[in-house]
C-alpha cells in the first residue's frame, strides 16, 4: 500500500491461493505485508522463522491509480531481494492480478522470479507446488531446490524461467541444481550455488492459459482465513476491510478496462447460499459490519443480484455493504431492494460525462442511463459515489461544458435527501492490450514499445487541469449545503 496511513483491505487473491495450497496438504504461512510498519524486516523475520521450501508473492496492484505517479514496483523489487538474500536457493513464485497484467514484462525485469503464475492461481499454484515436490523426491536432495524448476515449463497458467548451463560450466555443474551449500568454482573461490561462477543464460517459457475456474470451484474458494480475520478486525476507518465475490467475469467492453482479460468475458456465478454464508461467517468470526462486493459490476445481470439481495434480506444480517453498480439496469425497485439488503453506498463508474465520451470509452451507456441511476439511488437513504474520467480522448470545449453541467445535475438530484457521498474525477490509466492503448498507439500518442509498467495516464493539453476544475465545482456545491450563516455587514457594525 502507499504509505502507513492508507486504508488497508484484506488480500483476497493471496488468501484464496493460500487456502488452496492448504487444501492440497501443504503447510502455509501467510505474511500480509500491508499490516507491517516496515515490510522488509517483517518479511526477513518470517522467512527465517518458517524456513520455507517455496516463497510465493502476490502482486495485486502495480500502482495506486487515482492519478498518482507512485509505483509499487520498486518496493516489489526490494522484496524479491530480501527473499533472494535470505534464501538464495528457494523457488520464488509470483502471481496476482497486478502480475497478470504484465507477466512477461515483470519476469524480464526481475530475474529473481523463477515462476510466474498468471490469472487465477487457485488451481495453478498447487500444481506448481506438486511439481516441485515430485522433483525433490527422486534425488533425496536437500530441502531447497531453486534451480530445479525447468520441468514446470509449459504448465498451464505459468511462465517459467529456465536457467541453461553453458558448455564452459565447471565439471559436475549439472548437479548444482540440487546443491544448496557453497561450491568451489573453476578458480577455487567460494560461491553460492545460486550465484556461482557457472554462467547460466535464461529463457522464459510461457505455458498456455489455464481454463477459467468453473462455478462449482468458485463456490469452494475460501478467502477469509483465520489469521486474516484476527489481523483486520478494526483496522480500517471507512473502507470495508473484507471483500466478497458474488461472481467473476465481465462481458462489457470498456476501452480502458482489464477486467475481461483478468476474469474472462463469461460470467461465472457463485451460489447465493454460498455468498450469504460467507458474509455471515465474516460477521460471526471477525465482527465485520461492513463488506465490499468485489465484482466488476455487482448488479449485472439483475436476476442473480436480486436473488443475492433476497437471501440477505431473509437472513437479516447486521452487515452493511457496498459495490459498483451498472447504471442502465438499476431500477428504483432494485435500488430499494439493495438498501433493504444492507447496501449503504452505491458506487457508480459511469466514467463518461456525456454521450460522446461514453461512446468513446465504449461504455454501452447514455447520459440518460447515468442520470436515471442517480435518481434511483437518490430515492433511497444510501449514499452515492460517482466516478468519472476527465480529459478522455476527444475532449473539447463542448465536452468540458457538459462535464460541468453534469456536476450540477447530480447535486440537484441528491439535494432533497442530501445523500451525495462524492463525485470523483480521475484520468485514464493506460494498460497494455486494451482498446485504449491500441487507439493511442495508432494516433502516435503512445510508443508501441512502451511496456506501461509504470504509471501512464492519458492527460494531454489543453485540458490537463479539467479534473481539478470539476472537483472544485463539486466542492463548491458541497460547501453551499453546510447551512452556515454569516452576519451581514450592517449587523456586524
Amino acid at each position: 500500500m502507499e504509505g502507513p496511513h492508507a486504508e488497508i483491505v484484506a488480500p483476497l487473491g493471496l488468501a484464496a491461493v493460500a487456502a488452496a495450497a492448504r487444501a492440497h496438504g501443504h503447510d502455509v504461512e501467510l505474511v500480509d505485508l500491508n499490516l507491517a510498519t516496515d515490510p522488509f524486516p517483517a518479511l526477513a523475520a518470517a522467512l527465517g522463522r518458517s524456513d520455507p521450501q517455496v516463497v510465493g508473492i502476490g502482486l495485486r496492484n502495480i500502482d495506486p491509480l487515482a492519478n498518482r505517479r507512485h509505483s509499487f514496483l520498486p518496493a516489489f523489487g526490494a522484496l524479491l531481494e530480501v527473499v533472494r538474500r535470505g534464501l538464495p536457493s528457494v523457488p520464488l513464485v509470483v502471481g496476482g492480478a497486478g502480475f497478470s497484467m504484465f507477466p512477461r514484462a515483470i519476469m524480464e525485469r526481475y530475474p529473481a522470479v523463477d515462476v510466474g503464475v498468471f490469472l487465477e492461481g487457485e488451481a495453478t499454484f498447487p500444481e506448481v507446488l506438486a511439481g516441485l515436490e515430485r522433483s525433490a523426491r527422486p534425488s533425496g536432495a536437500a530441502k531447497h531446490l531453486r534451480a530445479d524448476v525447468a520441468h514446470l515449463a509449459g504448465t498451464p497458467g505459468t511462465i517459467v524461467r529456465v536457467r541453461e548451463a553453458r558448455p564452459t560450466d565447471v565439471t559436475g555443474s549439472a548437479d548444482c541444481a540440487a546443491h544448496t551449500g557453497p561450491i568451489a568454482d573453476a578458480s577455487g573461490s567460494i560461491a553460492d550455488a545460486a550465484d556461482s561462477a557457472v554462467d547460466r543464460g535464461t529463457r522464459l517459457i510461457e505455458g498456455p492459459a489455464r481454463p477459467w475456474l468453473p462455478e462449482v470451484a468458485l463456490d469452494a474458494v475460501r478467502t477469509w482465513l483465520p489469521e486474516l480475520a484476527a489481523s483486520y478486525a478494526g483496522r480500517t476507518s471507512y473502507a470495508p476491510a473484507a471483500g466478497v465475490e458474488t461472481k467473476r467475469g465481465c462481458p462489457l467492453g470498456c476501452s480502458y478496462c482489464v477486467y475481461p482479460a483478468l476474469q474472462g468475458r463469461r460470467l461465472r456465478y457463485r451460489s447465493p447460499e454460498t455468498i450469504v454464508a460467507e458474509v455471515e461467517a465474516l460477521h460471526r468470526e471477525t465482527g465485520a459490519e461492513w463488506v465490499h462486493f468485489n465484482d466488476p459490476v455487482l448488479n449485472y445481470p439483475a436476476g442473480h443480484f436480486r436473488e443475492v439481495c433476497g437471501r440477505l434480506v431473509d437472513r437479516g444480517l447486521p452487515v452493511r455493504w457496498t459495490g459498483f453498480f451498472r447504471e442502465d439496469v438499476l431500477t428504483p425497485a432494485d435500488a430499494k431492494l439493495a438498501v433493504k439488503a444492507g447496501c449503504a453506498a452505491f458506487q457508480f463508474s459511469g466514467d463518461g460525462t456525456c454521450d460522446r465520451t461514453l461512446a468513446r470509452l465504449r461504455k454501452g451507456l447514455t447520459l440518460g442511463d447515468v442520470l436515471g441511476a442517480a435518481r434511483a439511488a437518490a430515492g433511497t437513504e444510501a449514499l452515492s459515489v460517482y466516478h468519472f474520467m476527465a480529459n478522455v480522448p476527444g475532449t473539447d470545449s463542448e465536452v468540458v461544458a457538459g462535464a460541468h453541467e453534469l456536476v450540477d445535475r447530480l447535486h440537484d438530484i441528491h439535494n432533497p435527501r442530501e445523500n451525495l457521498g462524492a463525485i470523483v474525477f480521475n484520468n485514464l490509466r493506460v494498460y497494455p492490450g486494451t482498446p485504449l492503448a491500441e487507439e493511442l498507439v495508432a494516433s502516435g500518442t503512445l510508443e508501441p514499445e512502451d511496456h506501461l509498467l509504470f504509471p501512464t495516464y492519458h492527460d494531454p493539453a489543453p485540458y490537463q487541469h479539467l479534473r481539478y476544475e470539476l472537483e472544485e465545482r463539486h466542492h463548491l456545491h458541497a460547501s453551499r449545503r453546510t447551512g452556515a450563516r454569516y452576519p451581514t455587514e450592517e449587523a456586524s457594525c
